[in-house]
C-alpha cells in the first residue's frame, strides 16, 4: 500500500461506518505520524459487531466515524472493502495492532492508556503485557 497523509486515506462505507481502507502496515505509520505530530485522536479498531451496534447506537456511530483510524479488524469488513473497489485493503487484527505498538513503545518512549471495558481486564491486559516486557508505562 503507498504511503499516504490521513486527509488522503480512502474510507469504506460499511453501512454507515466510514472504515479506513488500510493495512496493519499503514496503520502503524499513521499512529506513528498522529503521536510525532503530537495530534490528539484515537484509533477504532472494529468488525461487525461493531458495526452493528453502531447501526442502533447513534454515540457509537459518531465515536467510529469521528476516530483519527478506524480500521477493519474482521474478514467481512474487508470484502465490502474490496466490493467497492479498495483492493489494498487488508485486516488489521486488534491484538497483532496493540502488540506492534507495545514494541514500538520500547524504542520511543510511548506511553499508552487503556480505556473500556472493566476495571479487572485492563488490569489484567496491563500485567501480562508487564510480564511480557511490552510495556514499560502503561495505564
Amino acid at each position: 500500500m503507498p504511503e499516504q497523509e490521513l486527509g488522503e486515506l480512502p474510507r469504506a462505507n460499511v453501512l454507515g461506518i466510514g472504515i479506513h481502507a488500510i493495512d496493519m502496515e499503514e496503520t502503524i505509520r499513521q499512529s506513528d505520524l498522529l503521536i510525532h505530530g503530537r495530534g490528539k485522536g484515537y484509533v477504532c479498531v472494529t468488525g461487525v459487531h461493531g458495526i452493528m451496534e453502531a447501526q442502533s447506537d447513534p454515540a457509537l456511530r459518531d465515536i467510529l466515524n469521528r476516530a483519527y483510524l478506524c480500521v477493519p479488524d474482521g474478514m467481512p469488513t474487508v470484502w465490502v472493502g474490496k466490493l467497492q473497489s479498495h483492493h489494498d485493503m487488508r485486516r488489521v487484527y486488534g491484538p497483532d495492532y496493540m502488540i506492534e505498538m507495545c514494541r514500538r513503545s520500547l524504542q520511543r518512549g510511548y506511553r499508552h492508556f487503556l480505556y473500556g471495558g472493566s476495571s479487572a481486564g485492563c488490569n489484567g491486559c496491563i500485567d501480562c503485557s508487564r510480564n511480557r516486557g511490552d510495556w514499560r508505562r502503561a495505564t
